[in-house]
């Protein structure tokens, strides 16, 4: 709290300045204006696995820790170039109960999304903020499919292996967005839709689910020096099916999620901004394999992440 009550003290101190673009996910950087930035982020949850052909029903915790990169450019007319790049630390779902251990663990660099967006209409006085973008994502991650590791009364049933974070595929989306500021608040809106695509990595054939997301927050301006932004989130994400080289299917079903996420902007200076964040997500129930009623109940999972953007150029 000292240290965070001091960068405070000194952000509000400082001489007034324009505060930085890109922070809004509206934004569309101005000609010549770059940002990049790195978030650390951890999740830490339950959720329960269950198995009704066998009587199976047992809690198990989630945690995942992630690196996120990004970048975007502002190139003129009203148009910019956004990049982003996730690596995963560790993503794992463990249980341990009644004598059963089961552990599945991916990680590795994820999917290359860079982006193309268009501010139609800029923030004014008369005017919203509206904004459109499309965006592909490249398959950058490994697509190595992990194998869980289990084992009853010490006696191991599954081999585990460690599955990579991308989907070796190429996938494309669409987003728009809108805002306003109005004093201190600035609400906002942003869809995204992410087609999933297809995926064959010579011994498996994967139909990628497609993935709707929607967006609803606000921004409460306090400054230049300070902006606190709550927003929530709804992902709608369609089935994915697995086939082999026997022609054999494993289907994982539609779910959804809902997210609440909070945020604090603290300026350290002309170009550098500190971003701290704190959220809870919900995953509907959902079938992990439904051809034998392999599912994934009660999942709620509490986050957390810690940042720095840098915006250069005027």
């Amino acid at each position: 709290m000292g240290i965070l009550s001091l960068f405070l003290a000194l952000a509000l101190t400082q001489e007034a300045q324009t505060w930085q673009e890109g922070l809004t996910p509206t934004d569309v950087l101005s000609m010549g204006r770059v940002t990049v930035a790195a978030r650390l982020s951890a999740e830490i949850g339950s959720g329960s696995l269950q198995n009704d052909a066998v009587n199976f029903d047992e809690n198990g915790d989630i945690s995942r820790f992630d690196l996120l990169l990004e970048g975007a450019v502002g190139i003129g007319m009203n148009f910019e170039i956004e990049a982003t790049l996730p690596v995963t630390f560790v993503e794992k779902l463990e249980i341990s109960s009644g004598g059963i251990d089961f552990k599945q663990e991916s990680k590795g660099l994820g999917d290359l999304s860079l982006g193309l967006n268009w501010a139609a209409l800029r923030d004014g006085k008369d005017s919203v903020q509206l904004m459109f973008g499309a965006f592909v994502l490249l398959p950058t991650g490994d697509d190595e499919r992990g194998q869980p590791e289990a084992s009853v009364n010490g006696v191991q049933t599954l081999v585990g292996e460690e599955g990579g974070m991308g989907t070796g595929a190429f996938q494309f989306g669409f987003q728009a967005g809108i805002s306003k500021r109005l004093s201190v608040l600035e609400p906002y809106l942003l869809f995204r839709y992410l087609v999933g695509g297809h995926g064959d990595d010579g011994d498996i054939k994967t139909d990628f689910p497609d993935v709707a997301t929607l967006i609803v927050g606000s921004e409460f301006h306090f400054g230049d020096a300070l902006t606190i932004d709550g927003r929530l989130i709804v992902n709608l994400t369609s089935e994915e099916v697995r086939e082999d080289d026997t022609g054999g299917e494993t289907t994982t079903a539609s779910y959804s999620q809902i997210a609440l996420q909070g945020r604090v902007y603290l300026s350290l200076g002309p170009t550098v901004t500190l971003i701290a964040g704190v959220g809870v997500y919900n995953d509907s129930d959902h079938e992990l394999i439904q051809e034998i009623d392999l599912e994934l109940n009660d999942v709620w999972v509490f986050t957390a992440e810690l940042g720095l953007q840098i915006s250069l150029g005027k």
